[in-house]
Formats: structure tokens, sequence, C-alpha cells
């Protein structure tokens, strides 16, 4: 799992993406 503060540059994990869809 990577955390990037670049935005969506880098890859990472479903579980990770749907924390991101949730702080919207």
């Amino acid at each position: 799992r990577k955390r990037k503060g670049r935005g969506k540059e880098e890859e990472e994990d479903e579980e990770e993406e749907e924390e991101e869809e949730r702080k919207k």
C-alpha cells in the first residue's frame, strides 16, 4: 500500500481508495 502525496499518480490499495472516497 502506497501513501501518495501527489494525488492519484501512484497505485493504491482498493481499501485505501475507498477510504479516499469517504474523505471527499
